[in-house]
Formats: structure tokens, sequence, C-alpha cells
């Protein structure tokens, strides 16, 4: 019996190349069902994720909007406050001003060499309560004006004599009108 003849096949580079991609392309879309369970899983996660993540996010810009709108009534409450006490700060202005014209006025009085020891730190009601306390010792006191010294200035219309100088004014014979405007 005769053999089957032998045909040498001559494989050229070419034709390898096509072999191989023939292979590849059924291997290629071939993918382990436990590596496509594990891509999907993943999948699956990242887009449970994804919604979380969008949710917090809404419910964030929600909380924002709320608080901005707190924000708003808080600044309204803060403007009417505000509009209240204006006057009242232009009144406690008014005040400081009188305060600091008695405050001047008051220094004005003291003796030049007195005027440094007022506390220059202090505010005005504090020099003011400062001087208070302490007017006796900066200042000299004044004497009483007992009219002495006086020029022939006129007497008090009623001037009543005691009995001795009644007597006087009749020895010496003077009225006691005129005796009372000598006195």
């Amino acid at each position: 019996m005769s053999e089957p003849e032998k045909t040498d096949v001559i494989e050229t580079p070419a034709a390898k190349v096509d072999q191989q991609t023939a292979e590849s392309k059924n291997t290629e879309h071939m993918i382990p069902k436990s590596r496509f369970d594990e891509v999907n899983r993943e999948k699956n996660e990242l887009k449970a994720q994804l919604e979380a993540a969008k949710q917090a996010a809404k419910e964030g810009e929600e909380q924002r909007l709320l608080e901005k709108e707190s924000f708003k009534e808080l600044y309204e409450k803060a403007k009417v406050e505000n509009e209240t006490l204006r006057p009242k700060a232009a009144m406690v202005d008014d005040m400081e001003k009188a305060l600091r014209k008695s405050l001047d006025a008051q220094l004005a009085e003291l003796p030049e060499h007195v005027r440094n020891t007022v506390p220059a730190k202090y505010t005005t009601q504090d020099k003011l309560d400062w001087l208070a306390e302490n007017r006796s010792i900066l200042m000299k006191p004044k004497a009483f004006d007992i009219g002495a010294g006086r020029n022939g200035g006129e007497a008090p219309e009623t001037i009543e004599l005691t009995p001795e100088q009644l007597m006087a004014a009749k020895r010496t014979g003077v009225k006691p009108e005129d005796y009372a405007k000598n006195l």
C-alpha cells in the first residue's frame, strides 16, 4: 500500500501572523465569568457611591440655602436693632461732648501746676470722678467774703442795731441810720 503522500507545507511569516490573529480573535472575547462578576460588582458599587455623593451634595445645598435664609433673618433683625440704637448713640455722643466741656471748665479752675496730676489715661467720666474726689486736695480753699476792705459800698436797707450800738449812736450824737452805714 502506498502511503499517503506527505506534502510539505511551507509556512511563511505572513501565514503565521494570520494564524495567530485568528487564534487571538477566538480567545479575545472570552472573559472568565469570575473576572466579569468582579468588574460588574465594582461598577455597581461605584455607581451606588456616586448616587450617595449626589444625594449628599443635594442635601448640603438645601442646608446651605436654609442657613442662608436664617442669615437673612438675622440680618433683618440686626438692621432693625441698629435703627433703634442709632438715636441713642447720637444722644451718647452729645452727652460725651457736654461732659468734655464740663471737664475742661473744671480743669481751667485748677491751678496751672496741678493740672498735670489728672491721669491722662482715664475716660472723661473717670476724670470727672477723680476731680470730684480730689478737689479739696488740689485747690486752695477760698476765704469767706466778709466784706472787709469795701470802699463805701451801700449798706443793706434794713440793718438792725443792737441796744449797745443804739446807745453809742446817741452818745456821739449820730443818727442811727448814719451809724448803721458806717458799720
